[in-house]
């Protein structure tokens, strides 16, 4: 069996949504290889919810000063313990001149190692519209590489990629058969906290015109707002508040879940509405009808993914402004005809994407 090290440095530790991709795809790379986990100290409790941890060819590699020498000295000897080298897949971003020189360092180290015989891995992308320099040296290093792939279509468009498009890892999760079903119905809402006061403001409005509009044609028991991410969690408690003097309705604030329980929250009497990727696909997965309020010119891989599964009905243009908030009659509706669809869909997916998986060991 091939061995495969897996860089998880520069993981995010306050996003669950990037543990749970990460969990998936090293577990099905643990079928065909064994894999060596390089972290952080920092994120070693977080890591141990990871399930792929359970299985004997997956173990844990803590980073020190001295990995990175030690590394690059075996891979110039041709003595590297390790034939393949995986990094963390998700979204990229060139914001800023010390986040394009990141990337850039980073990018020339990839073509480097796989220029000595390491293969690399680098598959499940997104990306925002890159600068010219930085679309002609992804446009290298998707084709140079032993495998590369985009998650959306979106991203090889904006990019002039012609790369593959894998769907994103969270359909590797299976759906969630054991938990209790919930016999009540309820909303849930996750949103992110740094997009600015008026974003809020819409967000909450938003909110509100929902809460209403389900109120006036259904049973509602219960609110939940969503803080999938450390960063969401002081506007989702913030906007919890509000939103309970607002109505005589159960309204719950729920952050800092581990994998297991952020599953346990959807259920098909519920409904999601979110900006947050890694809410949307684990509702949809477990039957949950998630619908992405979003700004469509910067919430491009909710856009791009929604798009590519053939979901655009789900989608929900957030306007710029409280004013243009348009009376969304038909919200929650959808779902009724939809979900049948939605569950075909994705178990193709979950079966295509294992198999893409396993043509990287071929």
């Amino acid at each position: 069996m091939k061995n495969l090290l897996y860089i998880l440095r520069n993981f995010q530790s306050e996003n669950y949504g990037d543990l749970l991709i990460n969990d998936y795809l090293i577990g099905q790379l643990s079928i065909h290889s064994r894999v060596d986990i390089l972290y952080l100290k920092s994120n070693f409790d977080l890591l141990q919810q990871m399930t792929c941890l359970q299985s004997p060819n997956v173990k844990l590699i803590e980073w020190d000063k001295e990995f990175d020498r030690k590394f690059f000295l075996s891979v110039l000897l041709k003595k590297s313990f390790y034939q393949y080298i995986c990094l963390i897949p998700g979204h990229s971003r060139y914001q800023g001149l010390k986040s394009r020189i990141v990337q850039l360092k980073n990018s020339f180290i990839l073509l480097f190692l796989q220029s000595l015989g390491i293969k690399c891995i680098w598959v499940c992308k997104s990306l925002d519209t890159l600068p010219a320099l930085e679309q002609v040296l992804e446009k290298f290093i998707s084709k140079y590489i032993h495998r590369y792939s985009v998650r959306d279509s979106l991203t090889n468009i904006n990019n002039h990629l012609n790369a593959e498009v894998w769907p994103d890892l969270a359909f590797l999760m299976p759906p969630n058969e054991q938990k209790i079903k919930s016999l009540s119905s309820k909303i849930i809402f996750s949103f992110r906290g740094d997009r600015g006061e008026v974003s809020e403001k819409i967000i909450e409005n938003f909110c509100s015109i929902v809460i209403q509009k389900t109120l006036e044609k259904s049973n509602l028991n219960e609110i939940i707002f969503l803080g999938n991410v450390t960063l969401d969690v002081p506007f989702m408690k913030a906007l919890s508040d509000r939103i309970r003097q607002q109505f005589s309705i159960t309204v719950k604030l729920v952050d800092n879940l581990d994998l297991i329980n952020i599953v346990n929250l959807y259920d098909e009497n519920s409904l999601v509405f979110t900006d947050r990727l890694h809410v949307a696909l684990p509702a949809m997965i477990n039957k949950t009808p998630a619908f992405p309020f979003i700004d469509l010119s910067l919430d491009t891989k909710i856009l791009g993914i929604y798009k590519d599964m053939g979901w655009d009905e789900f989608i929900i243009p957030r306007p710029t402004s409280v004013d243009q908030l348009s009376e969304l009659s038909n919200v929650g509706e959808l779902h009724n005809t939809k979900m049948s669809e939605v569950v075909q869909t994705i178990e193709k997916v979950r079966i295509n994407l294992s198999s893409k998986i396993a043509k990287i060991f071929s």
